[in-house]
């Protein structure tokens, strides 16, 4: 993509990354009405990242096609997907926990090592030797380590502007992993899809709530693995209202854009049968 003009490789760049996010919703919602609803609560966060040209998008397809291909029992592109999502940010990684809950957790693990293994062996043979490899990984370390910005929209971030007082990361970090991973204590229910749903979205909203340097554009993530499990698991009151406030919300910021979809009634959001595995 460098090697075209500026307005061809955006187009293609957000090509890429918007069709890996949309069959990646298609895939885990499995019937094209519900992605399409998940789609309209994804959309303003993902437009948001397209015009940053981030590869947030990218991110959370490559997460939900690692999700459905190890549902669907394929662990060997169920890794690759995570391997790919880990190498273009280490927090995308963090879907291979999802493995756990299928007996093909430990091939699929194998499979995690071997691509990552791959991966990390490319930039070696991009350079054609072993000291151009180190000198791209040395220049990698360079870069991240010079990064820094504020805490920005992190639950840190958003608690320091709040009141004022700031939170060490690491422990607040530690504590809201503890609480993400605890659900699979409850291995019993390690089988069930609503189970699987729901630690995979707990996931997506863990890397991006806590990461101390989330801004703006990352929160597709967490949008996206909120987006498959309101559209795909059974309704209660709550939810119900919730939802009907999501989709009124979505559908008012589509009609200022002046891109008002078709109504519809926002109790056709999931619940029942269809769409997603009951």
């Amino acid at each position: 993509l460098s090697l075209l003009p500026d307005s061809a490789g955006v187009l293609i760049w957000n090509a890429l990354t918007a069709t890996v996010l949309a069959t990646g919703l298609l895939r885990a919602c499995e019937d094209p009405r519900l992605a399409w609803w998940a789609g309209l609560i994804v959309a303003v966060e993902a437009i948001t990242a397209f015009q940053n040209l981030q590869s947030n998008p990218l991110l959370a397809g490559l997460m939900l096609h690692a999700y459905v291909d190890h549902r669907e029992g394929r662990p060997r592109r169920a890794a690759l997907w995570a391997a790919l999502a880990g190498f273009i940010k280490i927090y995308g990684i963090a879907v291979a926990a999802g493995f756990l809950t299928k007996p093909t957790r430990w091939r699929a693990y194998a499979w995690l090592a071997i691509w990552l293994l791959v991966l990390t062996l490319l930039p070696f043979v991009a350079s054609g030797s072993w000291s151009g490899g180190l000198v791209l990984y040395q220049a990698w370390l360079t870069t991240v380590g010079a990064y820094t910005t504020a805490v920005q929209l992190s639950a840190m971030g958003l608690w320091q502007a709040w009141t004022g007082l700031a939170l060490p990361f690491r422990p607040v970090q530690l504590a809201a992993l503890l609480l993400t991973v605890a659900p699979l204590l409850r291995w019993r229910r390690w089988p069930e899809h609503a189970f699987q749903l729901l630690l995979l979205a707990s996931l997506m909203s863990y890397v991006v709530v806590f990461n101390q340097v989330a801004e703006s554009p990352v929160y597709v993530i967490a949008r996206t693995g909120i987006a498959v499990v309101c559209v795909c698991l059974p309704l209660t009151r709550l939810d119900a209202a919730l939802r009907a406030y999501q989709a009124s919300e979505a559908v008012g910021q589509h009609q200022a854009a002046g891109k008002a979809p078709s109504p519809r009634s926002p109790g056709s959001l999931g619940g029942g049968s269809g769409g997603c595995r009951p």
